[in-house]
This record gives structure tokens, C-alpha cells and sequence, in this order.
């Protein structure tokens, strides 16, 4: 199923070649977004879901070389308080298009927010919402997924 749907999207971005739409959609939020915040709540899963000290001990389970303890600390405080505020920073930058002035903050929407909403100026881009579309279809198929997943860890 996975390569179906990994098929259909591959088929998507070819098809609507012209003008690389599709492609500049996946890319920005796939390649851009989506890969920082999956690291994002990844070290938020790590130490509020599973737990640090839980995590730690797993790491460490049948391993020849020891990760140095500082890392523990790293993993703990200083990448998620790292990557929530450069992810911020990022996305009102990116996606708000914030000009990053604190003295009269302008936002003023990026190309990748207008292709899916349109503006002045700026007409919507189908291909940029069907592609989009198939992204959060392949996005619910994968928690789908990971939460039947889940559900096999817990049973065994």
C-alpha cells in the first residue's frame, strides 16, 4: 500500500511538470518543513512519551561504546528548546514571511502559502492543492500506520 500511494505521488509531480509546481509544493514541505518537524517532535516523543531516563536506557541496551553523558543533558534541555525556537524562526520567516524587524514587522505570505490560498495578484494553484492533498493523505496513511503499529508493540 505504501508504495502505491509512494507511486501515485511520484506519478503527481511528473504529470505536472510544467512549471514545477508540484514539485517546489513537495519540496517546501516535505523537504523543508516536514523533515525539521518530524525531528522536532521526534525529541519531544523521546523525552515526554517515552522518557528520558527510559530512552537512555535503551540506548545504552546491549551497547559496546556508551554515549558520553552530556548527551543525556543535550537531549533533555538543549535540543528541544533549540529546535522549537529555529523552527519558529523558520516558519515566520518561510511561511508567514515575516521580514524579521522587530521595529515594524511586515508579513507579507511566501510563494508556497499563495499557491495554496491564492492573494492579490496570486491565483491559487490547483496542482499546488492536490499536491498538497495527496501529502496530508500520505501524512494520515502513515499515522495510521505508526498507531497500528503501536498497537502490535503493546500486545506483545
Amino acid at each position: 500500500m505504501l508504495g502505491l500511494i509512494t507511486a501515485v505521488g511520484c506519478t503527481l509531480v511528473v504529470y505536472f511538470s510544467e512549471g514545477l509546481k508540484a514539485l517546489s509544493t513537495v519540496d517546501f514541505w516535505i523537504g523543508d518543513i516536514g523533515i525539521f518537524l518530524q525531528g522536532t517532535i521526534l525529541i519531544y516523543v523521546f523525552n515526554l512519551a517515552f522518557g528520558t531516563e527510559r530512552g537512555w536506557a535503551e540506548a545504552h541496551q546491549g551497547a559496546e561504546i556508551r554515549i558520553p553523558r552530556i548527551f543525556k543533558f543535550i537531549l533533555r534541555w538543549v535540543s528541544p528548546a533549540f529546535l522549537t525556537v529555529i523552527f519558529l524562526m523558520f516558519v515566520l520567516k518561510n511561511v508567514a514571511g515575516w521580514n524579521l524587524s522587530f521595529s515594524a514587522p511586515v508579513f507579507a505570505p511566501t510563494d508556497p502559502i499563495l499557491d495554496l490560498v491564492g492573494g492579490p495578484g496570486h491565483p491559487a494553484s490547483g496542482v499546488a492543492r492536490l499536491t498538497a492533498f495527496f501529502l496530508l493523505l500520505f501524512a494520515a496513511f502513515s499515522a495510521l500506520m505508526i498507531q497500528r503499529a503501536g498497537k502490535r508493540w503493546d500486545a506483545r
